[in-house]
């Protein structure tokens, strides 16, 4: 994707997923480290946009100290307008959609 449609200024972006578990495996401890590496690397982003239900964009939020863009859910298969919108707050306090 970056290869195709760099950046404006030719920055290089590049993406670290230490795991591709593809589902939850909470009994294995080796699941759970790679999830903490994941959250941790999400959490050195300049820029987080994640959804309001997503457990990995609350605490790479809390780790990171940013104030994320929240994805608005579809209705209807139609993407909503403004599709996300920027928190007030870099406290993950939703338990909750916004």
């Amino acid at each position: 994707m970056y290869w195709e449609y760099p950046t404006v200024t030719g920055e290089v972006i590049s993406v670290s997923q230490p795991s591709h578990e593809g589902h939850q495996q909470t009994e294995k401890q080796i699941h759970n480290q790679k999830a903490w590496a994941e959250m941790y690397l999400l959490s050195l982003t300049d820029v987080l946009v994640t959804s309001s239900w997503s457990t990995f964009g609350y605490v790479a939020q809390g780790l990171g100290g940013l104030k994320p863009w929240i994805l608005y859910k579809p209705e209807n298969e139609t993407a909503p307008d403004p599709p996300c919108r920027r928190v007030m707050s870099m406290e993950p306090c939703f338990h909750a959609p916004p």
